[in-house]
């Protein structure tokens, strides 16, 4: 998809990688459903034994003969199974969508939250039912629980005691406190704070780190936990040292507890400005080999962040053979998790060759990498992998594919180097997607549907868990995903040729989660194009805050002119109409773009692209999600350059935030090779 445009393989590999590219709850009687027949959707419940209180674990088994993902609707009884009312979900279990199924059964948990249905208030009820109705692409047969007993009069919300932090604060605050619960129920925290001595408060934004703010362990006698409030993003003492800033918490299970607020204690941020840089051990900087190595992805859980790339890429050599690894630091601190890998780095090379990184996410838990491997030093013949690793110290998981990797199909390539391909995970399944080649003219768009725990393709989705999409007969490819609970929408180029003539297009569309079926509601029968103008447009990156779509692209400024201009467009989710679009941001006179391009936090959209002057910089904007106009309090106008090595070859390649702090990882030139950078900047 490169259409010639592009600089040769010896400048680097960003720049030939990316230019080419539920049914309704019912009546129901006390008797026991009949059991189903052969090859009906079911589900098998367990009934809770002894009295039980709060969130209510219920434990059922989901069998369907297709094994398609479903989803259930659960509803509570306090009659014996006369009369039924949706039950509310409280904190744990599997949710209600995107449920794994087979023939035999496949466990799973709902937790409902008792206590906020109102359900055994003053006293004990033993009349107490769950019925559980499930759905793939219809409604399958209902079952129910026997009676059961529940009992919340003896309940006690949760307590904390803390004390105001000594000295003077700035940045991350942390805040230590004890909490306390009869129940030792998990809980969730309210966090608030004071810049005028208690007289007023607003919401406190987390910081990334601490112990968050759900899932809470408590005790009788007192659970240590730590609160780490991010003072820069919620603009306290911005001009100097305020000495009557406090910290209200309030703790709650399922019910809520009451607030405890610290005393006085002085805060002083003067220096710490939105988008200046957070310090500490930032920004960090890896030179792993003497040639070439990039950090091309990041991911983060809010506390550790997760800096996937390639070391050692040799562009001189025919037969380079580059390795991948993955670096685990704290946010707060950019310190390296020395019980990650080793000292904090995970070193892979699975065969001889260039293993190509393009993709890291964190889930449930694990880390997922997507790579290509080539298949011989030199042979410039890749598969795509997919690795399950322990979030925790990098270790295979064996249960995933074989020994923790699945390999799939070949993926396109420009010039012996193949495209980037995406990847993102919900509570079941994962979702991969990009450019397949079909000949040396023509690439397709492939997606997949796998199982996170075995990396198995999901039969019912698509033909045998995959779908494989030529809309053009040219270069088409996708590069960026977003989901939800029942969706995903995909962007990416099509109609892209190789000559100073091609035109290539904008193509974004959405399909249901469940089987990958086109959403006909968007754009035309689930598909929008945009043909910005002459030359070659390429959707590169995708993100959503729920009510709308983001989508960066690049657009040529004429037919043939290798100069490239950011696009940035805002659209609604259900159809794909425009709702804004900004453009011209930052050219590029290469056509080289990063990875990544996008990130959300704090209301505010932020982009990372390469300022393309004859001194390349890293560039980062913060944008209002409402307009995509720039927001002025951040850096200059908006606007905020990094350039690592004057002169030299610096680009951003991926961004995450978390906590009011923006990442971004990439390479810069400052040791005269290519070398990892990470940066963290204030929001």
């Amino acid at each position: 998809m490169s259409s010639g445009k592009v600089p040769s393989i010896g400048r680097g590999l960003a720049a030939l990688v990316l230019s080419l590219l539920l049914p309704a709850c019912g009546k129901s009687s006390s008797s026991a459903p009949p059991p189903p027949g052969p090859g009906v959707l079911s589900v098998s419940l367990t009934t809770p034994a002894g009295v039980q209180k709060g969130v209510v674990q219920i434990s059922y088994s989901l069998m369907d003969p297709a094994a398609l993902t479903c989803t259930v609707t659960v509803a509570y009884s306090t009659d014996g199974g006369k009369t039924y009312q949706p039950a509310t979900p409280g904190t744990g279990g599997d949710g209600v969508s995107d449920l794994v199924s087979s023939s035999t059964g496949v466990a799973h948990a709902f937790a409902w939250n008792s206590l906020a249905d109102g359900v055994a208030l003053v006293g004990a009820d033993s009349k107490v039912r769950i019925r559980v109705t499930p759905t793939d692409t219809a409604p399958g047969v209902a079952s129910a629980t026997s009676n059961f007993t529940v009992n919340n009069a003896g309940n006690t919300p949760p307590s904390l005691s803390m004390t105001a932090p000594v000295g003077v604060q700035g940045g991350l605050v942390p805040i230590a406190y004890s909490l306390t619960d009869a129940q030792s129920d998990l809980c969730t925290l309210q966090p608030s704070f004071s810049v005028d001595g208690g007289s007023s408060f607003a919401p406190a934004t987390p910081g990334p780190g601490g112990d968050g703010v759900v899932n809470l362990a408590s005790s009788p006698g007192g659970t240590a936990h730590t609160f780490l409030w991010n003072s820069v993003a919620d603009g306290a003492a911005p001009g100097g040292a305020n000495n009557t800033v406090q910290i209200r918490l309030r703790p709650a299970d399922v019910a809520l507890g009451a607030p405890a607020t610290t005393a006085n204690f002085s805060v002083d941020n003067a220096g710490k400005s939105s988008g200046a840089s957070i310090g500490g051990g930032y920004p960090i900087q890896v030179n792993g080999t003497s040639h070439s190595d990039w950090a091309t992805a990041v991911a983060t859980d809010g506390v550790f962040l997760y800096a996937l790339g390639f070391e050692n890429f040799d562009f001189e050599s025919a037969s380079s053979d580059a390795g991948w690894r993955l670096r685990k630091r704290r946010i707060d601190t950019g310190a390296a998790v020395a019980a990650f890998g080793t000292a904090g780095t995970l070193s892979a090379n699975p065969g001889p060759g260039l293993d190509v990184p393009f993709k890291v996410i964190v889930s449930g838990g694990s880390l997922f990498v997507l790579l290509a491997r080539e298949t011989g030093a030199g042979s410039r013949t890749f598969v795509l992998r997919i690795e399950k690793r322990n979030a925790v110290d990098g270790s295979p998981v064996a249960s995933f594919g074989t020994g923790g990797a699945a390999e799939t199909v070949a993926p396109a390539g420009y010039d012996g180097i193949p495209l980037p391909w995406t990847m993102v995970a919900d509570g079941s399944f994962l979702y991969i997607a990009g450019p397949q080649e079909v000949s040396s003219s023509d690439s397709k768009w492939r997606i997949e549907k796998r199982d996170k725990t075995t990396g198995q393709l999901i039969a019912g989705f698509g033909t045998a868990g995959s779908i494989d999409e030529n809309p053009t007969g040219d270069a088409d490819g996708c590069f960026g995903m977003v989901i939800d609970g029942s969706s995903m929408w995909l962007v990416g180029a099509e109609a892209v040729q190789a000559s100073s003539a091609s035109n290539g297009r904008i193509r974004m569309e959405k399909r249901k989660l469940l089987d990958g079926t086109f959403d006909a509601a968007f754009g035309s029968g689930g598909v929008v194009t945009v043909d910005a103008g002459p030359g070659d447009d390429i959707a590169e990156d995708a993100i959503s805050d729920g009510t709308s779509l983001f989508v960066f692209a690049r657009v040529e400024t004429a037919l043939g002119s290798g100069v490239f201009q950011s696009r940035i467009e805002k659209r609604n989710l259900a159809t794909g109409s425009l709702d804004a679009v900004v453009t011209g941001s930052a050219s590029d006179p290469t056509g080289e773009l990063p990875f990544g391009h996008l990130a959300l936090d704090g209301g505010s959209l932020f982009v990372c692209q390469a300022d393309g002057t004859a001194d390349t910089q890293w560039r980062l904007e913060k944008r209002s999600t409402a307009t995509l106009s720039l927001v002025p309090t951040f850096g200059t106008a908006g606007i905020v350059q990094i350039n690592p090595s004057v002169g030299g070859y610096d680009r951003p390649l991926g961004i995450v935030a978390a906590g009011g702090v923006v990442l971004l990882a990439g390479m810069d030139s400052a040791a005269s090779d290519e070398q990892w950078r990470i940066e963290a900047r204030w929001r």
